[in-house]
């Protein structure tokens, strides 16, 4: 079996071309994916998984790793995004932007009146 995942936007197929990515025929839609993983027809069967790209790149890992995988995987996902958020908020921090502070049942720090977007601190 095979689970495709990284969808590819079609756009981007249309203008660089099909090379590294995997065509998937649903409904009489092609869908466009750049990874994906296989497990039970791979060299490892059922004991393990095999994550792969459009570029031949692969890597088999066991059935009994994947909880550490899924672990290591959720890490690195949330510190890249406590990154991003640090650097938006360095951003706002030395911005001229202006905000002012409510109170409705709590404190809440509003910036940018169009955008509204709020910081509550309760």
């Amino acid at each position: 079996m095979k689970i495709y995942f990284g969808k590819a936007d079609p756009h981007d197929v249309d203008e660089f071309g099909d090379e590294g990515v995997f065509a998937i025929e649903k409904d009489g839609e092609t869908l466009w994916f750049y990874q994906g993983v296989e497990h039970g027809t791979n060299p490892g069967g059922i004991d393990e998984v095999r994550i792969f790209d459009g570029c031949n790149r692969s890597i088999p890992i066991s059935i009994e790793q994947i909880p550490e995988l899924v672990e290591a995987l959720n890490y690195c996902y949330n510190n890249h995004n406590m990154v991003i958020s640090r650097s938006r908020l360095e951003e706002r921090i030395e911005s001229d932007e202006e905000a002012y502070v409510i109170n409705e049942d709590s404190y809440t720090v509003v910036y940018d009146a169009e955008n509204q977007e709020e910081t509550d601190y309760n």
